[in-house]
């Protein structure tokens, strides 16, 4: 199990005003053979969505997301 909490501090520009937040991101992963890995990966999991940076006409939100994952080695 690896997590990445963080911290963004707000942005004051006069253009831009971007609210700070915290998030967190984690990964599961197993091995149930060697030449297996299988993960389950959970992005900005503290909240549904969030603006990173832009002005208030063209901000974008970035949403939360879980993803899953195989590798298989040769």
């Amino acid at each position: 199990m690896r997590s990445r909490p963080r911290y963004v501090s707000r942005i004051t520009n006069p253009n831009i005003l971007t609210p700070g937040y915290s998030e967190l991101d984690l990964r599961l992963g197993w091995a149930p053979i060697p030449r297996l890995q299988i993960s389950v990966i959970g992005q900005n999991l503290l909240h549904d969505q969030h603006v990173e940076f832009g002005s208030p006409a063209s901000a974008q939100a970035v949403e939360r997301g879980v993803f899953a994952k195989a590798v298989w080695g040769f």
